[in-house]
């Protein structure tokens, strides 16, 4: 097979990667697609964390975690 096997060890390090040096969501999906093999879990993946950072920082926290950032 080539690109990505369906192996949880490498597609946490080409999350971090992707999420390391691409910084437009377009872009991490063109990377995801180009790396090939198993896109649909590594392109879900790190949609997620830009979803959960932009939904964190651009919005105040919830109550119940306010104590545990600041």
């Amino acid at each position: 097979m080539i690109g990505l096997n369906s192996d949880s060890m490498r597609t946490a390090g080409c999350v971090l990667y992707i999420l390391k040096f691409y910084k437009d969501p377009f872009d991490t999906l063109r990377m995801c697609i180009r790396i090939g093999g198993d896109v649909d879990s590594l392109g879900s993946i790190c949609l997620g964390n830009y979803l959960l950072f932009l939904s964190f920082f651009l919005s105040p926290p919830p109550p119940f975690l306010s104590p545990m950032i600041f």
